[in-house]
Parts: structure tokens; C-alpha cells; sequence
């Protein structure tokens, strides 16, 4: 599984905004383009927001062609794209990792 982080410095004010056209392109992302998920975080020190993005492996994520989902399948994909540039001040993708050993959960651990 391959790990992909970045992070994003927002033009105050437009948090919302990007948060919101965030989703939406993480959800065409995953639905359509073979990602595995994502999550965001925001950064208590700095308020940056820290993207995190696992795919299958590297090279499905090298060559995943982002801008290239037909808006007719998934027509809010481009407007969100649009969105978060409005927003963003500046990002980068800040580590790209592979995962070696793995114990997070989708659940939380059930006392029985």
C-alpha cells in the first residue's frame, strides 16, 4: 500500500470552502480514480491542513490522470478542483511513503 501526505496553506477566511470542495474531490477521487481513501487534518501549531492518501500502490497513483474525470460522470469533481484552487495558498506533497506494517482499524476494538 502506498501512502501519499501533502499539505495545503488555506487564504484565510476560505477554510470552509476548501474543506467542502475537498470532500467532494476526495469522493470522486475514490470513486472513480482507484483511491483508497482519504482523510484531512488540520494542524493545531500552524492550522495547515494535512491531507493523508493511500492507494493501492505508487505507481497507480503516478499515473492517475486527476483532471481527467468526465464531468458527466461526476459533474461536481471539476467545480470542487476549481474550488480549492480559489483557496489554496500553497501546497505540496510532503512525504510519499510505503507502508511496511499496518494496525490501524475501521473500528474501534469491541469489549466483549
Amino acid at each position: 500500500m502506498f501512502i501519499a501526505i501533502y499539505r495545503f496553506k488555506i487564504h484565510v477566511g476560505m477554510e470552509a470552502d476548501f474543506i467542502r470542495a475537498w470532500k467532494v474531490r476526495t469522493e470522486g477521487i475514490y470513486l472513480l480514480l482507484g483511491s483508497l481513501g482519504s482523510r484531512l487534518h488540520k494542524e493545531t501549531k500552524t492550522d495547515d491542513y494535512i491531507g493523508y492518501a493511500q492507494w493501492p500502490t505508487q505507481e497507480i497513483w503516478e499515473n492517475t490522470q486527476f483532471n481527467l474525470l468526465n464531468s458527466d460522470t461526476y459533474p461536481d469533481y471539476k467545480k470542487a478542483g476549481e474550488m480549492m484552487k480559489k483557496t489554496i495558498k500553497h501546497s505540496e506533497t510532503i512525504l510519499e511513503l510505503e507502508v511496511e506494517a499496518d494496525y490501524l482499524h475501521k473500528f474501534p476494538f469491541a469489549f466483549i
